[in-house]
């Protein structure tokens, strides 16, 4: 049940490591620019690098916290079992479309995989915020799909 929950919450280990190594890199780069007048070559992409990666990569420990964006005043005036059928619906959905994406990224990836992108950087480095994201959030809402279905969401009150 450990390796579980940690896998679970790999994405916010994951975002919280990146988020460090892009605050890192931005402090590093003022750093040696204000007092070396050296600058950091690539900090600038690699910052940008890292925003992307966080947002990718955190994205299902806000699913998983109910951060998203919800219709809930709407649901509620809706009768209980609609809720349920909406609720369920939208998880299987999510599900699907993540996990579609993520194996997309990877199919993309494995085909371009001696590529690089303009600035140089190998495609599957590119993709793999993509690829963990995704599929994160895929198993985020498969898992909240089988907690619903047999009754121990929390996030819905029927």
């Amino acid at each position: 049940m450990g390796f579980f929950r940690f896998l679970r919450n790999l994405d916010k280990y994951l975002g919280s490591a990146i988020l460090c190594l892009m605050v890192i890199v931005v402090v590093v780069q003022v750093v040696l620019r204000s007092f070396f007048a050296i600058p950091l070559i690539g900090a600038i992409e690699w910052a940008q690098y890292f925003l992307i990666a966080v947002v990718f990569i955190a994205a299902p420990y806000a699913t998983r916290d109910g951060e998203h964006i919800r219709m809930a005043e709407l649901q509620k005036m809706l009768p209980p079992k609609v809720q349920f059928a909406i609720e369920l619906g939208t998880r299987l959905a999510g599900a699907v479309c993540f996990g579609i994406v993520s194996y997309s990224a990877v199919v993309s990836t494995i085909r371009n995989f001696r590529n690089v992108t303009p600035l140089g950087m190998p495609i599957p480095v590119f993709f793999l915020p993509t690829i963990v994201g995704f599929a994160l959030l895929s198993l985020e809402y498969l898992i909240e799909t089988v907690q619903m279905i047999a009754g121990k969401d929390r996030s819905i009150e029927l």
